[in-house]
C-alpha cells in the first residue's frame, strides 16, 4: 500500500486543490473549503486520451462537485499523460494512431488496444488511490464513492468500477 503525499496546496472560490503523489502516481484533490472534518461523499474522475489530472475539463467538473455538491473529487494521471512519462510502448501506439490518421484508416481499434492495456496498469492505481484517500478524515472508509470518466477515462473506469466494490 502506497501512502498519499500532498505537495502543493492552494484555495479559491470555497475549493482547495491539493497536488499529491500515490506512490510515483501523480494525482490532484479539490475539496470544499468548509474544513477538513467535514466528511463528504468522493467522486475520482479519468480524463480523455492525450490529457492530463489537471485539463479544463477536469478542473471545471471538478469545481462544480465540489461547489454544488459538496464533494471532494480526485484525478489522477494515466500512464503516459501528464506529469507521466511516456514508454516506448505509450510512443508506439501514438505513432500508430498518428499513422493510421493520416491513412484515413480506422482509428477505433488502435485506441481500443492502447485504452484496454491502460486499463490494466490504472485499475490497481485507482485501487491504491481509494485506499489512501478514505484514510484521511475528512474522505473516511465508510462514505459513498462514484467514478466520472472521459473518453479514455471511461475505457479504465468501467473496468475499475466492475473490479471495485467500494465504487457504489
Amino acid at each position: 500500500m502506497h501512502s498519499l503525499q500532498f505537495t502543493a496546496e492552494s484555495s479559491s472560490n470555497g475549493v482547495v486543490e491539493r497536488d499529491f503523489t500515490v506512490g510515483d502516481v501523480p494525482g490532484v484533490l479539490w475539496s470544499p473549503a468548509s474544513g477538513a472534518i467535514d466528511r463528504a461523499p468522493l467522486v475520482l474522475m479519468g480524463h480523455g486520451g492525450g490529457n492530463h489530472k489537471k485539463h479544463p475539463a477536469m478542473a471545471g467538473r471538478a469545481r462544480l462537485l465540489v461547489t454544488g455538491c459538496g464533494f471532494h473529487v480526485a484525478v489522477i494521471d494515466a500512464p503516459g499523460h501528464g506529469d507521466r512519462p511516456r514508454t516506448a510502448h505509450d510512443e508506439a501506439e501514438i505513432a500508430e494512431l498518428f499513422r493510421a490518421r493520416a491513412a484515413g484508416e480506422p482509428e477505433g481499434p488502435i485506441v481500443v488496444r492502447y485504452n484496454d492495456h491502460l486499463a490494466e496498469l490504472t485499475v490497481p492505481e485507482y485501487q491504491a488511490l481509494l485506499d489512501a484517500l478514505q484514510e484521511l478524515p475528512e474522505i473516511g472508509g465508510d462514505g459513498p464513492v462514484g467514478y466520472w470518466g472521459i473518453n479514455m477515462g471511461t475505457a479504465i473506469g468501467v473496468p475499475f468500477v466492475a473490479a471495485e466494490p467500494r465504487i457504489t
